[in-house]
């Protein structure tokens, strides 16, 4: 990748890959307050099209400073879906059946940082870096298609509920 932007800074090589876990750091300080002000479909809906658009405005990057950029935004962007996951799964489980689906929603999270770059090496090695992006895009966007169209999970946000927010939330209001 960096051949292609004619640079051989070993610095920057890594701060393209470490750039976007400083966006997954500062973009759930953002999206948990915006899940409990506007509920967690608007932050699912924006964050995923917005993950999309900086993963395809990575694979067009042509230097260094549009990569660097459009990744800490594709993470920043990206990490709405782990924000706001677990807050969907304690939402809509009871209690005693809460730690069995966090379990296997934890599972993506801890897999796909050991499964994501071996498959991408694969692609790589048979056609160009900028194919993961482009089959990221294509996996996200496709999911982001199927959450919309077919997820009806809506948390309603407390402060919007009639009577405002009540300590006792839980037993006021139980999502399907």
């Amino acid at each position: 990748m960096m051949a292609d932007f004619g640079s051989d800074n070993n610095q920057e090589k890594t701060f393209v890959v470490s750039i976007f876990v400083l966006g997954f750091a500062v973009g759930p300080l953002i999206m948990a307050p915006l899940s409990e002000l506007y509920g967690r479909m608007p932050v699912f809906h924006v964050g995923n099209t917005m993950f999309v658009f900086f993963s395809v405005a990575c694979a067009v990057a042509t230097d260094a400073g549009m990569m660097l950029a459009f990744r800490f935004f594709a993470g920043f962007f990206g990490v709405a879906v782990l924000t706001c996951g677990s807050g969907c799964i304690a939402d809509m489980m009871p209690p005693e059946q809460r730690g069995r689906a966090m379990s296997i929603w934890s599972m993506g999270p801890l897999l796909g940082p050991v499964i994501g770059p071996v498959c991408a090496g694969f692609l790589v090695e048979d056609l160009d870096w900028r194919w993961i992006f482009w089959v990221v895009t294509i996996v996200v966007r496709d999911f982001s298609l199927f959450l919309a169209l077919f997820s009806f999970f809506m948390y309603p946000p407390p402060l919007f509920l009639p009577g405002g927010f009540s300590p006792h939330f839980e037993t006021v209001y139980r999502p399907c």
